[in-house]
C-alpha cells in the first residue's frame, strides 16, 4: 500500500527565529500517529525521520515539504518498530534498526539506498548474547562505520555494537543496559555514552565507568544525546540536579562539560522559569554552541496534564554558548506543540529540527518542527 503524507505550514516569529510546523501526525492510525526518536536531514535539505504505528514506517518530507513514506515495514522478517529515528551514511544511504522483527524476532539494523525507488536491505539481524537484542537509541555513522546500543545481550547486560555499512561485519562488548534513546559519542580513543547515572567508555574493547554524576549542584540522571568536540570533551545534559530549589527538592537538570581526564563543569543550570526545565541532551553546531529542548519551563501559563506538580510550562528550544550562556529560542504555548521529548537535529544551515506533542488542544498526537535560524 502507498501511503502519502499531508504537510501543514504554520510559521510563528519568535525573535529572529522562525518556527514551522512541517507535519502534524493525527490521533488515529490512519493519519499516523506516534513518531518516535531523532530525525535526520540531508545535503539537500530533505527530512527523514520514523513512525511506528502498527509494524512502522520510514518517511521523507522533501526541501519542498512534499511528503511520502519511503519504506512500511510490514512482515517480521525485514524488522518491524522502529524507535530511534534514521541516519544518513555515505551516499545518502539511510540506516536505522528496528526494536523487534528479523531472523531472530529481536530486531534489525536496516539501510534503505536511494533511487527511482528505496532499496531496502537488512545489514544484521540481532538475536542472542553475542549479536546483542533489542537495539535502541540512534545510530553513530563514521568511516563507513555504524555505531549503536542493544538494551540486552551478554547475561541479560546491554551492549555497545560496532557494524561496518558494507560488509556488515559485527562487534559488541557487553555494558549494563543504556539508557533509552542515548547515542554513541565517539572521542579521540574511546566510544562513551550513558548508562543510568553514569557515563560509559569503551577503549580498545574495555569498557570503563568514566563519570558518575554525584547529584546536587552537579547533577543526576543524563538522558538524551551526548556531544564531543575536537578536543575530547563530552557535552550533555542531566534532567534533574541542578537548582534544588526548582521543583525542590529534585532541581530541574542543567547542562555540563566533561573534560578528557572525567572532570565535571556545569555550563549551564536551569531554573524552571523561562528558561525550562529538564533538558533532553545536547546538539553541537561546528562553532561549539549546544543546542537542545526542554520539556517544562518556558511560557509558564502553558499548563495541562501533562505537566508533573511543580513544573509548569510547556518547554522551549535553547542555545547555550561555547561559555555557557543561555538563549532561549522558541518558547512552547501549547498552541504549535508541547512538551518535547526527542533531541533535535542540526542541518548544514544551522537550523533546528525535531518533535513537540501536538498541544494541549489534543487534535494532533505530535508535530515534526524546523525552526529557521537567522
Amino acid at each position: 500500500m502507498k501511503t502519502t503524507l499531508a504537510v501543514l505550514l504554520l510559521a510563528i516569529t519568535a525573535s529572529a527565529q522562525q518556527y514551522q510546523i512541517l507535519y502534524s501526525f493525527g490521533t488515529s492510525a490512519a493519519n499516523r500517529v506516534s513518531p518516535a526518536g531523532t530525525v535526520a536531514i540531508d545535503a539537500k535539505g530533505n527530512v527523514y525521520g520514523v513512525e511506528d504505528t502498527g509494524d512502522g514506517a520510514v518517511f521523507e518530507l522533501t526541501a519542498k515539504r512534499a511528503g511520502k513514506i519511503v519504506h512500511e515495514f510490514s512482515n517480521n522478517t525485514e524488522g518491524k518498530t522502529p524507535e530511534a529515528g534514521v541516519t544518513i551514511g555515505a551516499n545518502g544511504v539511510l540506516y536505522g534498526t528496528t526494536y523487534y522483527g528479523g531472523t531472530n524476532d529481536e530486531g534489525t539494523l536496516f539501510s534503505l539506498t536511494p533511487g527511482a525507488t528505496w532499496r531496502y536491505a537488512v545489514v544484521h539481524n540481532f538475536g542472542g548474547d553475542l549479536n546483542g537484542r533489542f537495539p535502541q537509541g540512534p545510530l553513530t555513522f563514521s568511516a563507513g562505520e555504524l555505531y549503536g546500543t542493544t538494551k540486552k545481550g551478554f547475561d541479560q547486560s546491554g551492549t555497545v555494537f560496532t557494524v561496518d555499512s558494507t560488509t556488515g561485519d559485527y562487534s559488541s562488548v557487553s555494558i549494563p543496559t543504556p539508557n533509552y534513546g542515548s547515542n554513541v559519542a565517539l572521542g579521540q580513543s574511546a566510544m562513551y555514552g550513558i548508562e543510568g547515572n553514569d557515563i560509559y567508555s569503551v577503549s580498545a574493547g574495555t569498557v570503563s565507568t568514566f563519570y558518575t554524576f554525584p547529584g546536587g549542584a552537579l547533577g543526576t540522571g543524563p538522558w538524551g544525546l551526548l556531544a564531543v568536540d575536537a578536543q575530547g570533551n563530552l557535552y550533555g545534559a542531566t534532567t534533574v540536579g541542578g537548582n534544588l530549589n526548582c521543583d525542590a527538592p529534585y532541581g530541574c537538570g542543567l547542562v555540563y562539560e566533561l573534560s578528557p581526564q572525567g572532570v565535571e563543569t556545569v555550563l549551564y543550570t536551569f531554573t524552571g522559569d523561562a528558561d525550562g526545565a529538564e533538558p533532553v541532551g545536547v546538539t553541537m553546531d561546528s562553532f561549539g554552541n549546544l543546542y537542545g529542548v526542554t520539556t517544562y519551563g518556558g511560557n509558564l501559563a502553558c499548563t495541562g496534564n501533562g505537566n508533573p506538580p511543580g513544573l509548569p510550562g510547556c518547554g522551549t528550544i535553547f542555545e547555550v554558548s561555547d561559555v555557557g550562556a543561555l538563549s532561549t529560542l522558541y518558547t512552547w504555548d501549547g498552541t504549535a506543540g508541547s512538551y518535547p521529548v526527542f533531541p533535535v537535529t542540526l542541518d548544514s544551515l544551522g537550523n533546528l529540527y525535531g518533535y513537540a506533542s501536538g498541544g494541549l488542544n489534543q487534535q494532533v498526537s505530535y508535530v515534526l518542527f524546523e525552526l529557521v535560524m537567522p
